[in-house]
């Protein structure tokens, strides 16, 4: 499938452990809070972990690349991107063991305004934080390369937009630490990139719309190293920098001069398993929610699964190491 291809498809229809021992919680998550996120988008691999490519080609004429000679020269091929996932979603406040709490709800992405949650929240007025609790949204694994720092108690921690590592990853944003004593002691002196798999997660839209995704989807065939190569995402260095907060909240995502082959190594690192986390939860489950039945309940009544895991690890030797 061609990289947006979910986008426009879209765009078409809807116009802790169990043993008691305390372990740090290590988040799924690239934070897309205040700061600078550095990272690589993921080729696709084969069942062996190989990296699938295909043809490079003429962006103009449609036929394919070759190196030295146009007509004799050995066609160029380029690294498949992975598809990201496309989901609805909604912070709700629904009864966790007797108590009002914020949980978020996937929903039918391809039932957007046919959905249980989209009728109850249809009647509130236009533009009302009801309505806009419902939101479309994708995630993708990405390979993470931002340098971070760890607390004396283990929690891992990202720049702020002052550059100060104040960011615990602990969401998909992350939250600022202003308490002092629980940021970390390092420094950037310390810091060194991640370089693990975590999950991307943004704004999702129609094509050309003004959504986080758009901005990788601008990136896709357009970006030309050095020597005049239009490389694919996999093959360059990405940045995401988000500023403000709130409504004012600005993320950019732009690419760096840093070009390279996407190491297999790196490739066949464990991603999350994006699909089975993100299906849409049964529409008799939402209706449960919505008429206040416990979350808890309905969560072991649906079989609902509540976070990413990790697909199983392809064999690979030795580490992945970026400069």
């Amino acid at each position: 499938m061609a990289f947006g291809k979910k986008m426009a498809d879209l765009g078409s229809k809807n116009k802790g452990t169990g043993d008691g021992e305390q372990k740090t919680y290590i988040s799924p998550w690239m934070p897309t809070g205040n700061g600078r996120r550095t990272f690589r988008y993921l080729p696709r691999v084969d069942d062996s972990g190989n990296i699938i490519v295909s043809e490079r080609l003429n962006p103009s004429t449609g036929n394919p690349l070759r190196e030295g000679n146009k007509k004799t020269g050995a066609v160029l091929f380029g690294p498949v991107e992975v598809e990201e996932t496309p989901f609805l979603a909604a912070w709700w406040t629904v009864k966790v063991n007797g108590n009002d709490a914020q949980r978020r709800l996937i929903l039918d992405i391809n039932n957007q305004w046919g959905n249980p949650f989209w009728k109850h929240v249809e009647k509130f007025e236009k533009g009302s934080a009801e309505r806009r609790a419902m939101k479309t949204l994708f995630a993708v694994n990405v390979l993470d390369l931002s340098p971070v720092v760890y607390s004396d108690d283990g929690k891992l921690f990202y720049q702020d937009e002052k550059a100060q590592f104040t960011l615990k990853a602990d969401s998909a944003s992350g939250h600022l630490v202003a308490d002092k004593t629980q940021l970390p002691k390092q420094t950037i002196e310390d810091a060194t990139p991640l370089q693990q798999i975590r999950i991307l997660e943004g704004s999702y839209g129609q094509p050309n719309g003004r959504h986080l995704f758009q901005q990788l989807a601008d990136l896709y065939d357009t970006v030309e190293d050095g020597d005049g190569l239009i490389r694919r995402l996999p093959e360059m260095t990405l940045t995401l920098t988000t500023k403000g907060s709130g409504i004012d909240t600005v993320r950019s995502i732009r690419n760096t001069s840093a070009f390279g082959v996407f190491p297999e190594d790196a490739a066949r690192l464990p991603r999350y398993d994006l699909d089975s986390w993100l299906k849409p939860w049964a529409n008799e489950a939402i209706v449960d929610l919505l008429d206040g039945r416990d979350f808890n309940e309905v969560v072991e009544s649906y079989g609902i699964q509540l976070y990413p895991a990790l697909e199983t690890a392809l064999e690979t030797e030795g580490g992945s190491d970026f400069d």
